[in-house]
């Protein structure tokens, strides 16, 4: 019954989308237990210097077992059936051997390396973080050979075993915390290893003939670059470096104060809940009409659909902005602020939060307009706009660190944030693909107002209303108002807001 249901486009979404809240749901409570345990403190710093190489590397490889075997099947199985299967038997061995020779020598290289971040601390702390990064390199040949069925399975539809396996890593990092708690920071790295571990093997289970290795001569006639194309090519250039941001701000670990990374972590954890969870719905919604419009050239209804979806990120993420900068310490203390973590570190947080809060609508924005230009083909442009995005970012950093320490770590990132939005809106108004670029500012302003408005009214309210966390009174109370507000100014925001989660409900 489950696979008959996401064998469908639409089916495979709703699927997809909801067992992805589950795994983010229980990221974020990984990220609560992982407050609660260690606070902001200089072992979990170090955790995550010592995690962000074998971590940013899974990624990419995800990312490029996604965007680079796919395509190169599905051309090669229209082809030559035998072809396709010795592909994809081929490339199995070969991204795990590379992931093999890839950790082997990140291992033999990691005092280096390690200290290139560390450069002034403590030995035992340096020790502490040698071991962790060594656990965790053990993950990449796992996750190379993860990417690999992952992107198998997808090629075939068959989305449920890939979508579950994403919750045993976050599962058994929990566990872990709760069961070898004794072992205290080595407990997040051991039960992530474990649970890399069991993803592999269930999805190796689910797709046994990747082990009956076999040759096919037609496969090996051709070269294997054959298939992978520029475009591939520059989609992983444009991902790789993007995650270059959290490497970037490891690297100042020395210059900050005890417990500044882990500020960063949980600032940027709550920062992204909003931003990931709402990003599967118009990525979902927007992103095939994009190409879909582009592919008809019809420019007039792919306008409105561009419109409608900046309008949404303006009126969902104002009051999120606001609520975040005005009531940052208020979130991260219900969230966070028990066991280790202490008033102090929700004060330290939220200030960290302040300055990443300044950017998320322009950051949900860049999501519609890098989906734009994707399915415009502009691929080159997003390139050159991520390469000089990343080189602003750690500028950035070098100068505002001294001075603000945790907090011009966040600020470098949101202003660079805001260059991602802006040039990538300049290139798309320079393309000319539509007559009027102002709504999105228009929109805005607009709801900037109604935010300001509905603010003063709910702190005015709560006092009468509210004697008990009179905070979170004022937090209901705004987006109340601010919600009310769209619909008595009947707004153009309110319909576009309606219309889409309509439509969400018949995904097709």
């Amino acid at each position: 019954m489950l696979k008959k249901f996401t064998s469908s486009v639409g089916g495979a979404s709703i699927f997809i989308a909801l067992v992805g809240l589950i795994a983010k749901g229980l990221g974020f409570f990984r990220e609560i237990i992982f407050a609660s345990i260690f606070g902001l403190s200089t072992e979990f710093d170090i955790f995550l210097v010592a995690a962000v190489f074998p971590i940013t590397i899974n990624i990419i490889v995800m990312t490029f077992g996604q965007n680079y075997l796919i395509p190169a099947y599905n051309k090669l199985m229209q082809t030559d059936i035998l072809a396709g299967e010795s592909f994809i038997k081929t490339n199995f061995l070969f991204f795990l051997f590379s992931g093999l020779l890839l950790a082997g020598i990140l291992y033999l290289t990691s005092n280096n390396l390690i200290s290139f971040f560390l450069k002034n601390t403590d030995p035992a702390l340096k020790n502490t973080a040698l071991d962790i990064h060594a656990l965790l390199l053990i993950t990449i040949p796992l996750t190379a050979g993860i990417s690999v069925i992952t992107a198998y399975q997808q090629a075939l539809f068959e989305f449920r075993y890939s979508v579950i396996s994403q919750l045993f890593p976050n599962l058994f990092v929990v566990l872990a915390l709760f069961i070898l708690k004794e072992l205290n920071i080595y407990a997040i790295p051991i039960g992530y290893l474990a649970g890399t571990f069991i993803q592999f093997t269930f999805l190796l289970s689910k797709s046994k003939e990747l082990l009956k290795l076999q040759s096919h001569s037609s496969f090996y006639k051709n070269k294997l670059s054959k298939y992978i194309s520029f475009n591939v090519v520059v989609i992983i250039l444009i991902e790789s470096i993007g995650q270059l941001y959290t490497i970037s701000d490891r690297y100042f670990y020395d210059k900050l104060n005890p417990g500044g990374i882990s500020s960063l972590n949980y600032a940027l954890t709550i920062y992204l809940l909003p931003v990931s969870i709402i990003s599967i719905a118009l990525s979902t919604a927007i992103f095939p009409k994009f190409s879909l419009l582009f592919s008809k050239k019809e420019n007039s209804n792919l306008e409105r659909v561009f419109n409608d979806g900046m309008t949404i990120c303006a009126v969902i993420f104002i009051p999120v902005m606001f609520i975040f900068i005005f009531y940052g310490d208020v979130i991260i203390a219900y969230l966070f602020q028990r066991g280790r973590f202490s008033y102090k570190d929700t004060a330290i947080t939220s200030n960290v939060l302040f300055y990443y809060s300044l950017s998320i609508v322009f950051y949900s924005a860049y999501g519609i307009l890098n989906k734009f230009i994707y399915s415009a083909g502009l691929i080159n442009k997003l390139l050159w706009i991520t390469v000089i995005g990343i080189i602003l970012k750690v500028g950035l950093n070098f100068y505002l660190v001294d001075k603000m320490q945790q907090n011009g770590l966040a600020l470098s990132t949101t202003i660079s944030f805001m260059f991602f939005f802006m040039s990538s809106l300049f290139v798309i108004y320079r393309e000319k693909y539509f007559s009027d670029m102002s709504i999105f500012f228009d929109e805005l302003i607009f709801n900037l107002i109604n935010a300001v408005i509905s603010l003063i009214i709910a702190k005015q309210f709560a006092i009468l209303l509210f004697t008990l966390h009179k905070e979170l009174g004022e937090i209901i109370i705004f987006l109340v108002i601010f919600i009310s507000n769209l619909f008595l100014l009947k707004s153009s925001s309110s319909v576009i807001l309606i219309n889409f989660f309509r439509n969400m409900k018949i995904l097709r």
